[in-house]
């Protein structure tokens, strides 16, 4: 209960914290199928959490990696990247961009997509959004809330 009063777990990686502490895979398992039955464990409300944790300034490709790596099994982790709203993920991106186009050929979608594509796909953004992202950046378009011009 402690491990999860600090923050949510997956089953999976709950399970791998309390083998590390030497409990037996017997007790371990109960441990888990009494906190799923209490509700204290639940997978799909894990990896939508992360999901919407991480959408900010993160790529599907990258919430998926993690979740995964969480020992999230890979069904709930496609529905809950499936979630995940198209238009928000391009605004995430743009934010990301859109503090690099001074650093960019003015006026220019190749420089912009050299300097800011590569930072974006290591944040697990697909290549449609990041074009998308920078072709709004350049262009100033204002999809973003708060965005003035």
């Amino acid at each position: 209960m402690r491990l999860l009063g600090l923050r949510s777990h997956s089953a999976a990686e709950l399970g791998r914290k309390l083998t590390r502490r030497a409990f037996d895979a017997e007790t371990v398992a109960d441990v888990l199928s009494r906190l799923a039955d209490h509700g204290y464990l639940d997978d799909a409300q894990f990896a939508a959490a992360v999901v919407g944790r991480r959408s900010r300034n993160r790529g599907a490709t990258a919430i998926a990696a993690e979740l995964t790596s969480k020992g999230v099994d890979r069904r709930l982790v496609q529905a809950a990247v499936a979630e995940l709203d198209p238009e928000v993920e391009v605004e995430a991106a743009v934010r990301i961009v859109r503090p690099l186009l001074h650093r960019a050929d003015p006026g220019s979608l190749r420089s912009l997509l050299q300097l800011a594509g590569p930072r974006l796909l290591r944040r697990g953004y697909g290549p449609r959004v990041v074009r998308e992202a920078c072709r709004r950046a350049l262009s100033g378009d204002g999809s973003l809330p708060g965005n003035v011009g």
